[in-house]
């Protein structure tokens, strides 16, 4: 019951699944296929795989505040159970290329460790995705947009969180 209410807080699941769904339909714009609606659940994964490390580095000071949150050992087993799951949908739908996804993980884990990171994560997925689905040799303006997109929205979201947290 814990986990469920976690998914419905704050209308997370809706809001995911939303900007999954937005960020797949991105994607088959990109391509002009709908295959591409496939990565909903590549999004989807690594939106809530950053969702539980953030809980899990931020769980002290949450618990201070009042929010809403798991068990320390819910958001382990999530985390446990997230990161080899984004890992394994990326084998499944790039092959062996699959495993550039392990770098993402990586930043999403060390993104606590140096100010920068958190506003590298979506730039870095992006022209990941970019690359696998779209192609370097076919992609343009409209993928170069994308990309200055995700870099201005990871930069502002980042000052505004930094922001939020020194008060």
């Amino acid at each position: 019951m814990e986990v469920i209410r976690y998914f419905l807080y704050k209308k997370r699941l809706f809001i995911y699944s939303l900007a999954s769904l937005i960020l797949a339909l991105v994607f088959v714009s990109f391509t002009g296929e709908i295959k591409e609606l496939r990565l909903f659940f590549i999004f989807f994964t690594e939106l809530f795989f950053i969702r539980f490390m953030d809980d899990s580095a931020d769980y002290e000071k949450d618990a201070k505040t009042g929010k809403m949150q798991l068990s320390k050992k819910a958001l382990r087993i999530l985390i446990i159970l997230t990161a080899p799951l984004f890992l394994v949908l990326n084998l499944l739908y790039f092959g062996i290329g699959g495993l550039c996804s392990v770098g993402i993980i990586f930043l999403i884990i060390i993104k606590e460790a140096l100010p920068f990171i958190p506003a590298l994560i979506a730039p870095v997925s992006g022209i990941y995705y970019i690359y696998f689905v779209v192609s370097v040799e076919k992609s343009g303006i409209k993928e170069g947009v994308f990309l200055a997109a995700l870099i201005c929205f990871s930069i502002w979201f980042s000052l505004g969180k930094r922001r939020k947290d020194d008060f």
